[in-house]
């Protein structure tokens, strides 16, 4: 009896496990079939805002790190500025200095702040030291550098020889100061470059102040000849050099070339008053001489010392007034190798005593 219950029970047992894979078969082929079919579907795509919002912590935390980077650039660029006007505004006393003092200034500048504001700088105190420290400046910067640095000097020879100038006594001065700006434009801007029209017209008036009337129409001819090839002889300027060659050329004996140039003259100025060509700014500054005559301060009223800053030592000053009068040449651009030549008659003991020594 008892083995017969045991046979029962392992058939029911037999059966039950025959049920059961039979369950989990047809379970497996109904996944097996939903996942075919789930296979065959397409996919379903990410929407915007689903996209939004994977990509938002990510766009977040570059966001935040930008901003925090860029006011911390702007934080250290406005730190940097203050810096330099507190540098500047210590430095600005010795720019009233001597000439050793004014040299130091913006060389002190130019290191510790940049070449670009030392320029700027020596332009508005000109004189003998300042133009010391451009040369410098511009002799050991980089390209970039020494093109403003060049830029500025030029300037400030230039406005040095304006002030030499205002004064007659002082023309042999002024005619270095010019003939040096020349030098440092044609070696920066290229020898018919219309930078350089006033520099040889100051060269010209200065020369025919002074008696040497074939060296200022050498000058005002080269003038003359690169407004023509920059396409600017329609122009009060034009019109303004053709009267200086008529009447040099008149002074020399030339009538022919003087009255030619003195009808061309003439026929330019109706053109330009009728209007036909338009205005044109001029690139030639006045005579300062003429413009302190034309305010009513002649050399009566405005001493030499007014002008302490951009004379030279009276040991300078007493050998222009002996030296003899050359007929300067324009210079060859080709040529130069140094952006300072000085006189053949020029020679210092102090170093500091001329801009033009090293």
């Amino acid at each position: 009896m008892a083995e017969k219950d045991l046979h029962n029970r392992i058939e029911e047992v037999e059966s039950r496990h025959q049920e059961l894979s039979r369950s989990i078969t047809e379970k497996h082929e109904a996944l097996s079939l939903e996942l075919e079919e789930l296979k065959k579907k397409p996919a379903k795509s990410r929407d915007l805002w689903d996209k939004l919002g994977t990509l938002t912590p990510l766009i977040s935390g570059v966001l935040i790190s930008g901003i925090g980077i860029y006011f911390t650039h702007s934080n250290n660029v406005t730190q940097h500025k203050i810096q330099e006007v507190q540098t500047i505004e210590k430095l600005i006393p010795h720019l009233t200095g001597d000439e050793a003092e004014k040299k130091m200034a913006i060389i002190a500048i130019s290191t510790l702040t940049n070449p670009e504001t030392a320029a700027k700088i020596a332009q508005m105190f000109p004189s003998k030291g300042t133009v010391q420290a451009l040369r410098s400046i511009a002799d050991q910067g980089t390209t970039k550098e020494k093109a403003v640095a060049r830029k500025a000097l030029a300037s400030s020879l230039k406005t040095l020889g304006e002030g030499m100038e205002a004064h007659g006594e002082k023309g042999a001065e002024a005619q270095k100061y010019y003939q040096n700006a020349l030098s440092v434009q044609e070696d920066l801007y290229g020898s018919d470059s219309s930078k350089n029209v006033d520099t040889l017209v100051k060269l010209g008036r200065i020369n025919e102040k002074q008696g040497n009337l074939e060296a200022a129409i050498s000058f005002y001819n080269k003038a003359r000849q690169i407004l023509v090839k920059s396409k600017m002889e329609k122009t009060r300027d034009f019109s303004s050099i053709l009267k200086s060659l008529s009447r040099l050329y008149k002074q020399t004996g030339k009538i022919g070339l003087s009255n030619d140039f003195s009808q061309k003259s003439s026929n330019l100025d109706k053109e330009l008053d009728s209007g036909k060509f338009g205005g044109q700014s001029s690139i030639i500054r006045p005579d300062p001489s003429k413009l302190l005559d034309d305010q009513g301060h002649g050399d009566d009223s405005e001493s030499p010392d007014d002008f302490q800053e951009i004379q030279s030592d009276q040991g300078d000053a007493g050998a222009e007034k002996d030296a003899p009068k050359v007929v300067p040449q324009i210079p060859d651009s080709t040529s130069r190798t140094q952006l300072f030549q000085g006189g053949p008659d020029h020679k210092d003991k102090d170093s500091m005593d001329s801009p033009f020594s090293n």
